[in-house]
C-alpha cells in the first residue's frame, strides 16, 4: 500500500532548554515551545492533517504538540516510538553525566544497559519495531509525533546512513515526510524559514558516491540565496555592524557585492558598491535590483582605482 507518513518531533521542553538527557521523563512543552508551534501553524509549515490518522508516543510533550498542530485529541499511541529510556541518566546534563563512570561505558558499548533504562541496541530494535507497527496500520495518510532520537534512528536506518545518525535529528516541531510508493521510499524535510537570511548556510550536504572507500561530502554553496559562498561572509559582517540606516560601502568585483546588496536591503542598510566597469552587466543589474547604488571605475585602474574612489 502506498503511504504518506509525516514524522514530527515534539515542541520545545524544559529538557531541551537546559540540555538534559531525557527520554521517558514526561515533560510538558514550555510556553516558548507552544508559541513556536503556534507560529509554525500560522506560517503554514504543516499541511492540512484533517484526513490523516494521528499517532503519538503517549508522552505529554507529543500529545501537546499534536493538539497545537492539528487541534485534535483523537490519536492512537505507539509506545515503541517513545524516546530512549535513559534510566538513571534522566534529567541530567552532559557535564553531570561525565562524572559518572558508567556514562563512558554506555557511550562505547551499544549493548550496555543503563540502570533502570535500556541499551542503545535495545532502543534501536524497539524503534524499528514501532515503525513496522506504524506502517502496518491500515491508513494511507499518517501523522506520527514522537522524538528526536526516534526520528534520527528511523531516518538513518531507512536511508542507509547509520554513520551520520545524529545529523537526522530535526529541530523541535520539525521532521520529515516519508513517501512509500510502489515499494520505493523517499523523503522530504518539514521546515520553515522566517526570511531569506535564514537560508544562508543551509545549503545541501551531498554525498559524492563516486568515492567508494570514504564518506566524501560536498557543501553546495551555490544554493545560498545570493548564489555563492560569499553570502556567509557578508551576513557575518553586516550582523556585526547591525545598525539600521547606516550606509555600507564596498569595493568588490562581484559575488561579495551581490551578497552585501541583498543582505543590506534585508537589514535596512543602504549599500554603495564600487566596482570596475568591465564587470558583467548581470551582476550590476542584480546589485541594483537589491537597491544598491553602483559606482563604476575604469577597468585599467584595477583595485587601486576602486579604493581611491572609496576614499573620495
Amino acid at each position: 500500500m502506498d503511504q504518506t507518513i509525516y514524522i514530527l518531533r515534539h515542541g520545545i521542553t524544559e529538557g531541551n532548554q537546559k540540555g538534559w538527557y531525557y527520554g521517558f521523563l514526561d515533560l510538558p512543552l514550555t510556553d516558548e515551545g507552544k508559541q513556536d508551534l503556534i507560529d509554525n501553524v500560522k506560517n503554514s509549515v504543516y499541511p492540512d492533517f484533517s484526513e490523516f490518522k494521528k499517532y503519538t508516543s503517549g508522552l505529554m510533550r507529543t500529545i501537546m504538540t499534536l493538539d497545537i498542530i492539528t487541534g485534535s485529541s483523537d490519536y492512537e499511541v505507539i509506545e515503541d516510538l517513545k524516546e530512549y529510556n535513559f534510566g538513571i541518566f534522566e534529567g541530567k546534563t552532559i557535564d553531570e553525566l561525565r562524572k559518572e563512570p558508567i556514562f563512558d561505558i554506555w557511550l562505547k558499548d551499544r549493548d550496555f544497559k543503563i540502570p533502570d533504562g535500556e541499551s542503545s541496541n535495545n532502543f534501536i530494535a524497539r524503534v524499528l519495531r514501532g515503525y513496522e507497527d506504524l506502517v502496518s496500520r491500515e491508513y494511507d495518510k499518517k501523522l506520527m509525533v514522537c522524538h528526536g532520537g526516534v526520528i534520527a534512528v528511523l531516518m538513518a536506518t531507512l536511508f542507509d546512513d547509520e554513520e551520520n545518525v545524529f545529523s537526522w535529528i530535526p529541530a523541535p516541531g520539525r521532521g520529515y515526510r516519508v513517501l512509500i510508493e510502489d515499494g520505493k521510499i523517499s523523503y522530504s524535510e518539514v521546515w520553515f524559514m522566517n526570511g531569506i537570511i535564514d537560508s544562508i548556510g543551509n545549503t545541501p550536504l551531498v554525498r559524492l558516491k563516486t568515492y567508494d572507500r570514504n564518506n566524501v561530502f560536498a557543501k553546495v554553496e551555490g544554493f545560498n540565496p545570493g548564489g555563492s559562498i560569499k553570502d556567509r561572509a557578508a551576513l557575518y559582517m553586516l550582523r556585526e555592524i547591525n545598525d539600521k540606516g547606516k550606509t555600507i560601502v564596498e569595493a568588490t568585483s562581484g559575488n561579495t557585492g551581490i551578497a552585501i546588496s541583498m543582505i543590506g536591503a534585508y537589514m535596512g542598510m543602504p549599500v554603495i558598491i564600487v566596482m570596475p566597469e568591465n564587470m558583467s552587466e548581470e551582476r550590476i543589474k542584480m546589485m541594483k535590483a537589491y537597491g544598491a547604488k553602483v559606482i563604476l571605475t575604469k577597468k585599467e585602474d584595477g583595485m587601486a582605482g576602486q579604493l581611491k574612489k572609496l576614499q573620495n
